[in-house]
């Protein structure tokens, strides 16, 4: 489509980048193992750590599938790195007392 009042080809504008994250409990059990083979790494080495560029490609390729089934790992290599931002879950902290130490969790009430 051209613009009327230049004639010069509309530019699109930048797609919506896709939020990715390493909060693994919104994938899918067949989704982690497609996420292993993928990226060639157990899930365990990927939890906290920098991911490889093969990882991002591998959850890029997992999420996207959601919404385009046909989509390939070479399609998501051609891709820019435009397309997706980093989104990281924070680890859950423990809470900690006023000396600095790390305190136990909250016990159930007792019944007794």
């Amino acid at each position: 489509m051209a613009d009327q009042q230049t004639d010069q080809p509309a530019v699109p504008a930048p797609p919506t980048p896709v939020e990715l994250s390493n909060d693994f409990g919104d994938y899918s059990n067949g989704e982690l193992e497609d996420l292993e083979d993928a990226s060639g790494k157990l899930l365990g080495e990927l939890d906290g750590k920098p991911l490889s560029r093969r990882t991002v490609n591998a959850l890029l390729w997992i999420t996207q599938r959601r919404s385009n089934p046909d989509l390939t790992l070479a399609e998501v290599r051609a891709m820019r790195r435009t397309v997706w931002v980093w989104q990281p879950v924070d680890p859950p902290v423990a809470p900690v007392s006023p000396s600095g130490r790390e305190q136990p969790p909250p016990s159930a009430p007792s019944t007794a």
